[in-house]
């Protein structure tokens, strides 16, 4: 496992935090959408090469999507996107794949390690009804990235996700306090 180079990739924080989890057998499986078209072919072979340092199974396709005509002329009239599914069983990598191609978000929930409830609860409201946990349920240090919101079974997701958090702590105290600085801060 290179570590370094997950640390250092350019990369997004959210995007290292979880090929961390899935690189050390905690979360399952993952993914990563990253813009090429602000990416050059150096920094796109060091996030494969980073990727690969953890010696897990991997996917990694490029997209290219035409924009719809816009008004904005500074736009690139092409949209280029490298997908990396990636988890601890292949398996599971073109589980998370056939899911997210068919944008099933139950699967793609549960691939990723959420609890139902959790999964469940995003499939129903989706964005539009986030559930506000007060600050004082949930301290700075025990949160983590989740694009999933607590259900009213928030008890017990945050197991889950403590134990997400425990263990970057542990294996990356590096992204474990970036992670607390930029995002943690701003919601408390």
């Amino acid at each position: 496992m290179n570590l370094e180079a997950i640390e250092e990739s350019p990369l997004s924080l959210g995007d290292k935090i979880d090929i961390v989890l899935v690189g050390i057998g905690v979360k399952p499986c993952s993914y990563v959408y990253i813009n090429c078209n602000n990416l050059n072919s150096e920094n796109k072979r060091i996030i494969i090469e980073s990727v690969k340092g953890f010696n897990i199974p991997f996917i990694s396709e490029e997209t290219t999507t035409f924009r719809r005509k816009t008004s904005a002329k500074h736009l690139p009239k092409t949209l280029t996107m490298l997908l990396l599914y990636f988890g601890q069983t292949t398996q599971l990598v073109d589980e998370l794949q056939k899911a997210k191609r068919k944008k099933n978000n139950y699967d793609v929930g549960i691939l990723l390690g959420y609890l139902e409830t959790a999964v469940k609860y995003f499939v129903n409201f989706g964005h539009n009804r986030l559930q506000i946990i007060d600050d004082y349920e949930i301290p700075a240090e025990s949160r983590l990235i989740s694009f999933f919101r607590f259900s009213n079974n928030y008890i017990e997701e945050l197991v889950t996700v403590k134990k997400w958090n425990d263990a970057l702590k542990e294996i990356s105290p590096t992204l474990y306090w970036r992670f607390v600085t930029e995002y943690c801060s701003a919601s408390i």
